[in-house]
Parts: structure tokens; C-alpha cells; sequence
């Protein structure tokens, strides 16, 4: 079975943001090699401002609360995310890690490694950082 962590930003942009580069993550934490990461499926759609907008928790959005959360995902034979789970949240008590959770549906990864192996069973951890939206801004 095969895990993938993430890393990185949609763009500036977007005031909440995703880490969502598909990287293939050996036992433990350590680093990807060069070579997980090439052999690493990717990301067929990933969440809207809308959707991360429509999700972020009301209290720390009116109290300007920036947070996090981290969940952790089966992937299906197609790609889509499965029995996610919030596994780290902070600051806790605002509900950044269920706001999290909620994303999944809009979450795909592509169905099949580069060698044609299929992505059913794998796991992906995506961690979501949150910002209050400054609207009227560009």
C-alpha cells in the first residue's frame, strides 16, 4: 500500500490555503525521494475559494482565527476520497479539522500510479490551512 503527504499552495490568491502536491510519503515521516515523487499520482480536482469559504468555521471566522487541520484519507479505485478523518487540528476548539473533512468530496486523484498500478487502498494526508478571507481585496 502506498501513502502520499502534501505540500504546497494553490496561489496567492486564495486566503485559504491547501497543501495539495500529491507526493508518495514512505513509512514514517520522513522525505519523499526524487523518485516517489515522480512515481506519485496526481490531482484532478481539489476545492474552490468557494468551497473552502463555504466550509470555514463561523466562530474563528468572525474572531479572525487562523488555524489548520490535517485529515487523513482511503483512496478508491477511482481516485476518491474515502473515510477521512481529522488526525491534527489548531488551534483545537474552533472545528478546523471537521471543516476539513467536509472538503473530501471535493477532492480527486487521478485513479492510477504512472506505472498503471491502481490507487485503491493507498492513503493521503492533506493538510488545509485556513485564513480569514479579507473580502473587497484583490
Amino acid at each position: 500500500m502506498r501513502a502520499y503527504g502534501g505540500g504546497g499552495a494553490m496561489g496567492p490568491a486564495i486566503a485559504l490555503v491547501l497543501g495539495l502536491l500529491a507526493q508518495a510519503a514512505p513509512a514514517g515521516d520522513a522525505a519523499p525521494s526524487d523518485d516517489e515523487l515522480r512515481n506519485s499520482p496526481g490531482w484532478l480536482a481539489t476545492p474552490s475559494q468557494d468551497d473552502l469559504q463555504a466550509v470555514y468555521p463561523e466562530t474563528a471566522r468572525h474572531q479572525k482565527v487562523r488555524g489548520e487541520a490535517v485529515i487523513d484519507c482511503t483512496l478508491d479505485s477511482n481516485g476518491r476520497l474515502t473515510a477521512c478523518r481529522a488526525v491534527e487540528e489548531t488551534p483545537p476548539g474552533y472545528g478546523f479539522g471537521a471543516a476539513a473533512v467536509r472538503l473530501a468530496g471535493k477532492f480527486h486523484m487521478t485513479p492510477l500510479y504512472p506505472d498503471g498500478q491502481s490507487v485503491a487502498g493507498g492513503h493521503v494526508k492533506i493538510p488545509v490551512h485556513f485564513g480569514p478571507q479579507h473580502r473587497g481585496s484583490s
